[in-house]
């Protein structure tokens, strides 16, 4: 046990940090996207909701992307057998025990991505571990979905996609068969979110460019296997095997010019450029730190040339592909969370950054995982608007004095800290003992 912890520390501390916010300031209520996936999820396993309303109920069969109500699973059956065997009806302020549970759910998924890029990031023989996995964490989107948005499908869509960059690099130099995984994993991801369908072109191109056709072979076999999920679960759920639905419903018959435009899609991904420099919540303003990341694995060690081709063009075709989507601001996200399955590559190109150009870099790193936390901090607390606020009304709310989102109107260092401490769980511990 003692060797184990040894060979783990890093892992250890790093979930520690993280479940010591994630306990303190989860907000445990399903709320929002996540509404869906809940009510999904009770209905394919027969369990009433009085809370749910008729118009979610009716919904809520509908197959949408919802592979992420399979892995809230078993913590919801956890919850609900304790609420069964013991009689418990627990209901705070509106959480129920099988809220909490889907909030842990997210809270676990995120500690085992955390887990798995640090092996993935040891299995490069990379040296920088400890700060690129926590300024990548607090800067980037991973930690609210991880504690602020359960049961929404992103916490589960960040550990597919670490898990499956973790099993394409450990099979760099391990038996083919093993990459089978990988195209199961592939499936997975299009489940929970149907654009992660882009993610199998630069895997493909990567091992045809290397001539590695036997761990494309078994890749793809992966994939071939459980194929078959998808248009199941769309036909049983949905009655139609199309993924294509406008408020619940099969789409009009599609715009002969541009089909795509029959469900608010552009011809070209005029929304891309947003996604990461517009002030509302675009991910180069919100995490400037992940400009460094890109740049780690743009200008990596010769060694790395391949997969940094690879982990860039998955950026990349992400990026591009989200760049359709009208709604890139993505209300209450924290930067963009539609970007936020890319942790793994953000985390592995910050290594491969700080690795090469010595830990001199960490002057100007460490100020702007800073200013992302500040950002952070400012919109979790609502002294900015959550939905559009943008980096300078923090300056305008701090020098004013005045906020319009913040609860108490006034900003300044004692407000500031008592929402910190009166948002926090621990102020109940403190008073206990």
């Amino acid at each position: 046990m003692i060797k184990l912890i040894k060979n783990n520390k890093t892992e250890i501390i790093i979930c520690l940090i993280f479940l010591f916010y994630a306990f303190g300031y989860n907000i445990y209520r399903v709320q929002g996207d996540g509404l869906w996936n809940f009510a999904f999820l009770e209905r394919i396993l027969n369990i009433p909701n009085p809370e749910s309303s008729t118009e979610m109920l009716n919904k809520a069969i509908l197959f949408r992307q919802r592979g992420s109500a399979y892995f809230d699973m078993p913590f919801y059956l956890i919850a609900y057998l304790i609420e069964s065997v013991f009689h418990l009806n627990i209901n705070f302020n509106g959480i129920t025990l099988r809220q909490i549970a889907i909030n842990i759910a997210s809270n676990f998924y995120i500690a085992l991505s955390l887990i798995l890029v640090i092996k993935t990031l040891r299995l490069l023989k990379l040296k920088s571990i400890f700060f690129p996995v926590i300024s990548i964490l607090v800067s980037t989107s991973a930690l609210a979905v991880g504690t602020i948005m359960p049961s929404w499908s992103h916490s589960i869509d960040v550990f597919i996609n670490t898990l499956l960059i973790y099993f394409v690099v450990k099979n760099q130099q391990e038996n083919p068969v093993k990459l089978i995984w990988a195209g199961i994993l592939y499936i997975l991801a299009v489940l929970t979110r149907y654009l992660n369908f882009i993610l199998v072109l630069p895997i493909i191109l990567y091992y045809m460019f290397q001539k590695d056709f036997k761990r494309l072979k078994f890749f793809i076999l992966g994939i071939i296997s459980v194929s078959w999920l998808l248009p199941l679960l769309l036909y049983v759920y949905n009655g139609s095997i199309s993924p294509f639905y406008k408020t619940g419903l099969i789409v009009e018959p599609l715009n002969t010019i541009n089909p795509l435009n029959t469900i608010g899609i552009p011809l070209f991904p005029k929304y891309a450029l947003n996604l990461l420099f517009n002030p509302l919540h675009g991910l180069f303003i919100w995490a400037p730190i992940t400009i460094f990341s890109l740049l780690g694995l743009i200008f990596s060690q010769s060694n790395f040339r391949k997969l940094s081709y690879l982990f860039i063009s998955l950026w990349a075709l992400v990026v591009l592909l989200y760049g359709f989507m009208p709604f890139w601001y993505a209300g209450w996200s924290f930067t963009n969370r539609y970007l936020v399955s890319l942790f793994p590559i953000y985390v592995i190109g910050l290594s491969f950054f700080i690795d090469k150009y010595g830990r001199k870099t960490l002057w100007f790193l460490i100020p702007l995982t800073i200013y992302s936390i500040i950002l952070f901090l400012n919109w979790h607390l609502c002294i900015i608007n959550g939905e559009f606020g943008v980096p300078t009304d923090i300056l305008k709310a701090w020098t004013s004095g005045y906020s319009v989102s913040f609860i108490d109107k006034t900003v300044s260092i004692n407000t500031f800290a008592n929402r910190l401490w009166e948002m926090s769980r621990y102020k109940y511990l403190i008073r206990i003992l």
